[in-house]
């Protein structure tokens, strides 16, 4: 691939200024030129008067300035750019390609596919800011620099090492601005000490891959004029430590990530610089799921009334969300064991078709709750599969697995008050997953229970049938046996599923809440009350009565079921349309919070005895 360099892109965007053609440059146009008194035979020889027709430098001005005008810049690259198009109206003599070198104070060239610093840099004698970022710049040799650059801006490009800025700095450099590069390497650090920036005030080095926040803080202590720090979108940025130390451990330290550093913010951290054992890369991630509404009820009104004795449906509904896998720690010990009970994740293991005897108390309540479910008569859209292949995740996911809240009988609101804290050490591999963001799901087990076949309920089968009629007396007089009941693998279904983004944690933001909308799931029942279903049923009724009337029925009575018909199809959209208008739509309200510590004190509470 051919290197395009800084000065050939200036070049090029120099041509868009047109210097010297209308309403700039030295021409017919220009009555100044003319006024001046300089070459006229030599402009136009052939007119008998040349300043005929030639506009004062003001309207021309106003060509440039217009957003109306044909020759307005809609891309403008700087003040400079503006001002020199002004110059080359009023004083379009002085436009030569060293007066355009030394007038340039500020260069921007973003996003022009720069791959190159060349020596040709050198020729803006008086350049003080330079910007290139949005380009492909991957070294950066220093010696290419004008030595009168107070301004560097390099961010967005794919520099992964300093040695090359560092080679022959500017020495009155005040800004550097290294963001969303690839620098990853802790050994980098050696490269941010005040030997190469004397007066450096500014530094940017946001949404890189930087880690170990104690190494770069020994480096960076030792600029003495540094005010303004951005770090945020870095992995140690994600650590409880990160503003605390920074403010503590720099005094001088004004903004950091665009926000002030004020004098109460320094007391609460004070200490917290000397207390270096407490500093570890490692983040703290607690996710919170809250209500959960909108889930259909899977009871049907005809089953419900007549319900079948087997098999014995059960249903239960959990929230699933995707995590890294590493370190998951529960909020108490007591919490952990209750989890280990009751929450499992979604990554164990199953129990199907086992066998379960329940005592008679636990089986009536079952029997009870079972006549009360049904069946949805028209599930929503969703993938019908077994349990255990729900709880698979995507090759490509990585170390990110399923976490999955209490599974819960159907209810209209369900309270979840699932939290649980995730400690991570693979700071990188968070931030990725940050970036990604988080799979959400709502999903519905569906369970069948059958009566099991046992030796003993064969043999009394037998009994039954060779034995006298006064047996059969004695049986009924006994009481009802206990039920043993064989359990059908889970099946379960997304009812729904949406990726909720997570970008704001990389951006200073601690805490996130989201509700998570996934539309309204109607089901048969609830279709079937739809204005167009009950329209159409009105249109088949007044055919039916058609046809009836035609077979010799009396046409007044044909006529009367044919109203009554039609007054039925107009009533019932309204009060079922607003019924299905009262379903919720299914929601579930999640929290995402980055850990951080707010005091020193709280530092040295958290830390491990």
């Amino acid at each position: 691939m051919n290197k395009y360099s800084v000065y050939t892109a200036f070049q090029k965007q120099l041509q868009t200024l047109c210097l010297k053609e209308f309403p700039c440059g030295i021409g017919s146009w220009n009555k100044t030129h003319f006024d001046s008194g300089t070459c006229r035979s030599s402009v136009v020889p052939l007119l008998d008067d040349p300043a005929l027709g030639a506009e004062e430098s003001a309207s021309l001005i106003e060509y440039l300035s217009s957003v109306h005008s044909p020759w307005h810049l809609t891309e403008s690259w700087g003040p400079t750019a503006d001002q020199l198009r002004e110059l080359a109206v009023r004083s379009p003599a002085l436009i030569d390609t060293a007066f355009i070198l030394s007038y340039f104070r500020s260069l921007r060239i973003v996003d022009k596919g720069v791959s190159e610093i060349d020596e040709d840099l050198l020729k803006f004698v008086n350049l003080e800011e330079l910007i290139l970022s949005a380009n492909y710049l991957t070294e950066i040799n220093s010696t290419h620099l004008p030595r009168t650059l107070k301004v560097l801006e390099l961010c967005a490009n794919g520099i992964s090492s300093m040695k090359g800025i560092t080679c022959s700095p500017p020495a009155g450099l005040t800004h550097l601005g290294l963001g969303y590069n690839k620098l990853s390497s802790p050994s980098e650090y050696k490269y941010l000490e005040a030997n190469f920036w004397p007066v450096l005030l500014s530094l940017d080095l946001s949404f890189n891959n930087l880690v170990d926040l104690p190494g770069l803080v020994c480096k960076l202590s030792s600029l003495s004029r540094l005010r303004t720090l951005v770090l945020m979108g870095n992995p140690l940025a994600l650590t409880p430590s990160y503003r605390g130390f920074l403010v503590d451990s720099l005094p001088k330290l004004a903004l950091l990530d665009d926000v002030r550093v004020l004098p109460d913010e320094r007391h609460h951290f004070k200490g917290l610089a000397k207390r270096k054992e407490l500093i570890v890369d490692e983040a703290k991630v607690i996710v919170s799921v809250g209500t959960v509404q909108g889930i259909p009820n899977p009871v049907s009104p005809t089953e419900t009334e007549n319900p079948p004795e087997y098999p014995i449906v059960s249903y239960s509904y959990h929230v699933t969300y995707e995590f890294l896998d590493e370190h998951p720690l529960s909020i108490s010990d007591e919490e952990r064991g209750d989890q280990a009970k009751e929450t499992p994740t979604c990554c164990e293991s199953e129990r199907t078709g086992s066998s379960v005897q329940s005592s008679q108390q636990h089986q009536k309540s079952t029997h009870e709750e079972a006549r009360s479910l049904s069946a949805y008569t028209a599930p929503p859209t969703g993938n019908m599969t077994p349990g255990p292949a729900q709880n698979k995740v995507p090759e490509d996911a990585g170390s990110v697995v399923l976490h999955c809240t209490p599974k819960v009988p159907w209810a209209g609101q369900i309270e979840s008050e699932h939290r649980k804290v995730h400690l991570q050490r693979d700071l990188r591999s968070l931030k990725q997953f940050l970036q990604r963001g988080m799979q959400v799901a709502v999903v519905e087990q569906k369970v069948l229970s059958w009566p099991a076949i046992t030796t003993e309920s064969v043999s009394a089968k037998t009994d039954s049938k060779g034995g006298a009629k006064a047996d059969k007396g004695k049986v009924k007089g006994k009481k009802k046996e206990t039920v043993v009941l064989r359990h059908d693998p889970p099946v379960c279904r997304t009812l729904g599923s949406l990726r909720v983004k997570l970008e704001s944690l990389l951006l200073g933001e601690n805490h996130l809440e989201s509700l998570c909308d996934f539309g309204v799931l109607i089901t048969e029942q609830a279709a079937n009350a739809l204005p167009g279903k009950e329209a159409k049923k009105g249109k088949d009724d007044k055919k039916k009565e058609e046809k009836r009337g035609k077979a010799g029925r009396d046409s007044v009575a044909s006529q009367k079921t044919t109203t009554s018909t039609k007054g039925k199809g107009k009533a019932k959209p309204n009060s079922e349309s607003e019924a299905v208008a009262a379903i919720k739509p299914l929601s579930v309200e999640l929290k995402v919070q980055l850990y951080q510590w707010l005091t020193a004190g709280e530092a040295l509470n958290a830390a491990p005895t």
